[in-house]
This record gives C-alpha cells, sequence and structure tokens, in this order.
C-alpha cells in the first residue's frame, strides 16, 4: 500500500483554507501601507470542505515526495510468501485436526469391539451373527481357529517395535497408535461377526449364589481391565494422546514406566481382567470355550513377547521388576 506524505507538496491554487491573507499594514497612517508577512490563522474546517481528501491526491501525486511508493513486483512477491506461509500453515493444522479426527474414530470403534465382546460373552447378544454358517463342527472349529489366528497375528505384529518402525513410514506417526487400535477393532469385530456357535454345552450353574458370583467375577475382569488401562494412560494406550498432542503441535513424550496399584502385584493386569472376564461365565457353551481357549493362548504368546521388547525397553528397572512382581498373579512369598 501507497504511503503518504505530508511535506515537500506544493499547492498553485493560492493560499489555502488554513492561512489567512497578507494584510497590509502601516505603523504611521501617513506613511504608504507596508507588506508584513502573513500570520497563519488557523480556523476550524468545515466538514464539507475535503482538505483531507484534496491533501492525500496531492501528496500521492507529488514527484519530490520521499515517503511516496508504489506497489512493485518486490512488494508483490513479498505478499505472495507470506500468503503462501499462511497457506502451508492451514494445511498443517487441518492435516492435524485431521488426525484427530481419525483418532476419535479409531477409538469409538476399538470401545465399540470391546463392548460387543462383552456382551456376546454376556449372552445379550449372539455370538457369530453373520449369515455364514458351518454345519460340520470341523469345518466351524477351522474357521473359529482361523479366526483368533488372524487376530492374534494382526495384534501381535503390529505392536512389535519392527514393524512400528516401518509401518510410520507409510501412516504419519501420531496416527500409528490409532491405526493400530483400528486394525484391532475390525480384526475383534470380525471374530465376533464370523464366529461359528457350536451349540454343545460345557457347563450350567443353576445354583442362584454361585451364578452370582461368576457374574460378579466376569463384570470384575472386564472393569479390572479398564481400570488397568487408567493406571498407565488410558488415552495413550488408545492413541488419542498422541494425536492430541500433534494437534497441539507438540512433541510425543513416551509413556513413563510405573510401578503401582495393581502393577505392584501383576505385570500385566491388563490381561488378567481379560482372562477373568472371559472364563467366568455360569453358562459355558462349546462356542464360547472355542473362543476363552483361543484368546488364552493369545495371550500367553502375546505376553511372552511384550516381555522381550519391555526388558530391551527398559532393561534392568524391568529384569528386577520381572523377578519381583509375577506376570498375572502375585507372586507367593515363603
Amino acid at each position: 500500500m501507497s504511503r503518504v506524505c505530508s511535506t515537500n507538496w506544493r499547492s498553485t491554487a493560492g493560499p489555502g483554507p488554513l492561512h489567512a491573507p497578507a494584510t497590509p499594514v502601516s505603523a504611521d497612517p501617513g506613511q504608504p501601507p507596508r507588506s508584513r508577512s502573513p500570520v497563519p490563522v488557523f480556523r476550524p474546517l468545515p466538514r464539507d470542505t475535503g482538505l483531507m481528501r484534496t491533501a492525500a491526491v496531492m501528496t500521492m501525486l507529488a514527484p519530490d515526495c520521499p515517503a511516496r511508493q508504489v506497489e512493485t513486483g518486490e512488494d508483490k512477491t513479498m505478499t505472495d510468501t507470506e500468503s503462501a506461509s499462511l497457506s502451508a500453515q492451514d494445511t498443517r493444522l487441518a492435516t492435524r485436526a485431521g488426525i484427530f479426527l481419525y483418532s476419535l474414530i479409531a477409538y469409538a470403534a476399538g470401545m465399540a469391539a470391546i463392548a460387543w465382546l462383552v456382551a456376546s460373552l454376556a449372552g445379550l447378544v449372539p455370538l457369530g451373527t453373520a449369515p455364514l454358517e458351518l454345519h460340520s463342527t470341523a469345518g466351524a472349529l477351522a474357521l473359529n481357529t482361523i479366526l483368533v489366528l488372524l487376530f492374534g497375528l494382526q495384534h501381535s505384529v503390529m505392536a512389535r517395535r519392527h514393524f512400528k518402525a516401518w509401518w510410520t513410514r507409510v501412516v504419519p506417526p501420531p496416527a500409528e497408535r490409532s491405526t493400530y487400535v483400528l486394525a484391532s477393532a475390525l480384526a475383534l469385530g470380525l471374530v465376533i461377526w464370523l464366529w461359528q456357535p457350536l451349540d454343545a454345552m460345557i457347563w450350567s450353574v443353576s445354583d442362584p449364589t454361585a451364578r452370582s458370583v461368576l457374574w460378579g467375577l466376569f463384570a470384575f475382569g472386564w472393569l479390572y481391565l479398564v481400570a488397568a488401562t487408567y493406571v498407565t494412560n488410558h488415552y495413550d494406550l488408545f492413541g488419542l494422546r498422541q494425536a492430541w498432542l500433534h494437534l497441539r503441535g507438540r512433541e510425543y513424550t513416551p509413556v513413563p514406566f510405573v510401578r503401582k496399584w495393581m502393577y505392584r502385584y501383576s505385570r500385566h493386569p491388563m490381561m488378567l481382567g481379560i482372562l477373568i472376564g472371559i472364563w467366568a461365565t455360569p453358562e459355558m457353551s462349546a462356542g464360547h470355550l472355542a473362543l476363552a481357549l483361543g484368546l488364552s493362548g493369545y495371550i500367553a504368546i502375546g505376553v511372552t513377547l511384550e516381555e522381550r521388547e519391555l526388558a530391551g525397553h527398559f532393561g534392568e528397572p524391568y529384569r528386577r521388576y520381572r523377578r519381583e512382581v509375577g506376570a498375572l498373579l502375585p507372586r507367593v512369598r515363603a
């Protein structure tokens, strides 16, 4: 934008309205009048004179105004650079907001999959709702085994450090954990949806007190799982913290090693909660038993793999922790 200067401009229209004309004066009435330098007389400006507008135009047109500038190619280049910078900032903000929205969707999917599993094991909704139904027991067992293997491979492989190092070349690092949560939700949902029911009853408890105890243990197991996620960092575990820090432009810091609450007595309380939840039931069908066995096998393998990575990451403090605290149940000391 051109700048307006108020110096070095001349008007050819005679004295402006700010000055009174020179008045002839004489010290002696008998002498001819002598001219005196005009004395400025400042008068209030009428609102309709347009003096400010006239002065601005004359200033812009004055050839000897040192402050007069016009928009040059350099100025335009600067403006384009600033516009490009603002556009890049907007793009980065939109990308961060998109990753955070993606993490919210992944979190909702993860919570929905866990709720679906709990409701299926409680008998509130059927376990296996797809139209695909194999009539032979061998075929049903084979498909159920494949489903558990797919879930276990996804859940374990994507959690390994080497896979993460490769995977973050494909997806943004702040979205890596959310992608893992979303993939786990889809894999677990596929297990529940395609699971082949096996109607043979393994056990059925009829005593009201025993049933209440078993249902109480069932609820305790899943609540224990949720509580254990909050003792570490629930939102980091499910990918929300990573995306939130990225949205705010802050660097991600890993969650520190904790040894409090249930982690003082069990190294893997979340896995313990799952085991209690899948086994504590007054009605154990063959289909439920097959799922419980499959998930228990996955937990055994997953805990072994996770122990290796934790020992490599935390070093001697975790190895000492492993010697002092049991994997699932508290150690009994003599």
